[in-house]
């Protein structure tokens, strides 16, 4: 149903124009099953004029139109449907070339109607806007029931002999109600009365400026209308086939679930809590698809206004993502069902794959030994694993699939890590003698750094006050001492390494803390080369700065000299006395022979 709203100040307007104009008189009764194109039960229409009108559709169209004073709470196009089956369609039958276009209004109810079939279908459906709107709606709103018609009838005709298409549709519409008919002067023949002619063409003129504005309104509302529609069309759309898919691979899930033996393992337990979560998800999400999908059924949507529509948007979105999450949980479950019974598949060839490498560990013990190397940590290993395949075994046998996996696989780690250890031993051996080198290498250098440090220390003794060596000396001391016990670490780092302690990871973690020493014992000694290129910089600058900020102050006092109002207006106003001076005398300290630059 196509229902077209008459804004209230247009019918306000139509109103003061009908006060000015006649009302038509009611016809004699009309058969409305006649095959005449025109049953003008309101009279209100110019039926000569409108069956011209109809005459250029030619004789493949049944064309009707139909007048009513009010359809009495009826929604018109069910009128319209039921007078269709009454009077046999007109002559009308769905077939062949033939169309059947029925176009009506309520006068007193302000309703339209459009309704058409056959092959013109598709050709009237395109034009239905366009001859309701622009065609019928203003003038039905002014009371010009014959100009409406005819306008009517004319869109639908030129629609006819340009376009094609096919399918059915119904159109209606509704407006204010209780609004006396007005006749148009023109078409219908009648005269408006000789009493306020300016007033009624002002009140003309004011119903076609509400209408036409009236009118554009009406058309976004309804192209909102429609836009809001389809956006929750393809919601509910995509909420249901996101329903669709969750509901159908819901029960394979449990099935597949239910499988699982009836143990305590704990992948099994975590399985089946899982699914438990997935399946009230489900619910959860299921239980709000149906009440979703009942408040915004396809036979409802029509029902809805743009507000409407677009406020069910997003509550459909959410319900679909949602499913859209209970499907993912329930994917996750399945998965871990599948990872389950690989699991359980492979267990006899894990449990082969540890013993076989059980068994290269041992030879590569017996090898290392051979070549001289202590194996006592690793000897073990091989057994470990062993003892991990057996309980494994003893798992499986329970049908504790899960346990036995991480058994197996806690076994199969630790062996690894000795197999690592054993094969890398040369390598590892290679590693700690070039970085044991170095790192003597380096002491070396270290020496020649702590002997320029007590030089710069020296020199820094003789030219500043001793306020500017604060902290040096002691760092000095520090990177001394250091070097010393870097001596005594390196001696054990290499005891360790030696094949005859093979204490090799000792022997790392010492070498990994005989480098840090010596970083901190480089960065003590260079403590002296940086005061003394702090002192340096300050040497040069200091004097220059106190004879700049000497220079600032005297500026100050000058304009506050020059400027005794503004002054007096600080509070409390700056002491600028001093600041010269003050600042004379720290150039002055700066540029002593042994001047207390930190200071």
């Amino acid at each position: 149903m196509r229902r077209l709203s008459v804004l209230s100040g247009a019918l306000t307007a139509l109103v003061v124009a009908s006060l000015l104009a006649p009302t038509a008189p009611a016809s004699a009764a009309v058969d409305l099953c006649s095959r005449t194109v025109v049953a003008d039960t309101a009279g209100v229409l110019d039926v000569a004029r409108v069956e011209r009108a109809a005459a250029g559709f030619g004789d493949d169209v049944v064309v009707k139109v139909l007048t009513y004073r009010t359809t009495d709470g009826t929604d018109l196009y069910d009128v319209v449907r039921d007078a269709r089956s009454r009077c046999g369609g007109w002559g009308f039958r769905p077939g062949g070339d033939r169309s059947l276009l029925v176009l009506a209004v309520a006068t007193e109810d302000r309703q339209l109607a459009s309704h058409y079939d056959g092959a013109g279908l598709q050709r009237f459906e395109r034009a239905r806007d366009h001859a309701e709107v622009d065609g019928m709606g203003p003038s039905f709103a002014n009371g010009r029931w014959t100009q409406g018609m005819v306008a009517g009838l004319g869109i639908y005709e030129k629609a006819l002999h340009r376009t094609g298409g096919g399918g059915h549709h119904q159109g209606g519409g509704a407006g204010g109600g209780g609004v006396p008919t007005v006749v148009d002067p023109a078409p219908d023949g009648t005269q408006p009365t000789p009493a306020g002619p300016v007033l009624a063409v002002l009140a003309a003129l004011v119903a076609v400026a509400l209408l036409a504005w009236g009118l554009v309104v009406l058309l976004r509302r309804r192209r909102a209308t429609t836009a809001a529609r389809r956006a929750l069309a393809g919601a509910t759309d995509e909420m249901a086939a996101a329903w669709m898919e969750l509901d159908q691979g819901r029960e394979y899930v449990d099935a597949r679930v239910a499988s699982l033996p009836d143990v305590q393992d704990a992948t099994v337990l975590q399985v089946r809590a899982d699914h438990r979560a997935a399946t009230a998800a489900l619910e959860q999400a299921s239980a709000t698809y149906l009440d979703l999908s009942q408040a915004y059924a396809v036979d409802r949507l029509p029902d809805l206004d743009a507000d409407g529509a677009t406020a069910g948007v997003q509550p459909v979105r959410e319900a679909t993502a949602a499913l859209t999450a209970a499907r993912a949980q329930l994917d996750a479950v399945e998965a871990a069902v599948a990872a389950f019974e690989e699991v359980r598949d492979r267990l006899p060839a894990r449990v082969a794959e540890l013993r076989e490498s059980a068994r290269r560990v041992g030879a590569l013990i017996d090898r290392r030994q051979s070549e001289g190397y202590a194996t006592g940590e690793q000897d073990g290993a091989p057994a470990a694993a062993e003892q991990g395949a057996r309980d494994a075994e003893a798992l499986g046998a329970q049908l504790h699939f899960g346990d036995a996996a991480r058994r197996l696989a806690a076994a199969a780690d630790a062996l690894a890590a000795h197999e690592s250890w054993l094969t890398g031993l040369d390598d590892y051996r290679a590693a700690l003698a070039t970085d044991l080198a170095a790192l003597e290498r380096r002491a070396g250098t270290l020496d020649a750094a702590i002997a320029d440090a007590r030089v710069t220390v020296g020199h820094l003794e003789s030219t500043y006050d001793a306020t500017c060596l604060a902290g040096v000396r002691e760092r000095v001391d520090a990177a001394a001492a250091g070097r010393a016990r870097l001596d005594d670490t390196l001696a054990q780092v290499r005891r360790n390494a030696s094949m005859e302690v093979q204490q090799f990871r000792a022997a790392r973690d010492g070498l990994d803390g005989a480098a840090t020493a010596a970083d901190q014992v480089a960065a003590d000694a260079a403590a002296a080369g940086a005061r003394e290129a702090e002192l340096a910089a300050l040497v040069t600058a200091l004097p220059l700065d106190a004879d700049r900020l000497a220079a600032e102050a005297a500026g100050v006092a000058d304009r506050m000299t020059a400027n005794p109002q503004a002054v007096s207006f600080l509070d409390p106003a700056p002491e600028v006395a001093g600041l010269d001076a003050t600042a004379r005398a720290l150039g002055g300290r700066a540029r002593q022979q042994r001047a207390p630059l930190l200071q």
